[in-house]
């Protein structure tokens, strides 16, 4: 569907991400994708990617109606939604399994008021703290079960993200 939107890219030079590039790609693309969903049609969308203390540093802007403060924990749990969500496409697990990636990578993601809309940061860590984060060959698998503990993430062969599991190949 065209929604005549502008899309905006801002980049400057940024240090390499270590990690899956497939489970990265993935939860980069949920992130724009949620704000080309909810940004109205004729609004504008921009995504920068920039260096911030070492780290690369992306951020995806919206014009949507945002996310208010107190829901803005929540919309990382799966299949959860807001109510005025569910009359639009989805299920509610694009950003549950942004969560379950950044966790993984070390990746910190916050969600801020952009007056109107939402300002979405995926902050990756510096390239020699993320460098073993992620297991070669590893896939993202949905699994209910109790998280392991972050000690523990070295030496199990399956690492447990509550709720999703990501087992080596």
């Amino acid at each position: 569907e065209a929604k005549h939107q502008t899309f905006v890219s801002r980049t400057t030079a940024v240090p390499d991400v270590n990690g899956d590039r497939d489970l990265l790609f993935r939860a980069i693309a949920n992130v724009v994708d949620n704000a080309i969903k909810y940004t109205p049609e004729g609004g504008r969308i921009v995504v920068a990617l920039r260096s911030a203390g070492g780290a690369a540093e992306l951020t995806v802007i919206d014009g949507g109606p945002g996310i208010p403060g107190d829901a803005r924990e929540r919309v990382f749990r799966p299949l959860y939604r807001l109510d005025r969500s569910r009359g639009t496409p989805g299920r509610g697990l694009g950003l549950s399994i942004v969560a379950a990636v950044a966790a993984l990578h070390g990746v910190g993601v916050t969600l801020h008021d952009n007056r109107p809309g939402l300002k979405a940061v995926m902050r990756f860590p510096a390239p020699a703290a993320s460098a073993a984060t992620v297991p070669p060959g590893a896939c993202l698998k949905r699994r209910f079960a109790r998280p392991s503990s972050p000690a523990s993430l070295g030496r199990a062969r399956q690492i447990r993200l509550e709720p999703w599991t990501i087992w080596p190949l």
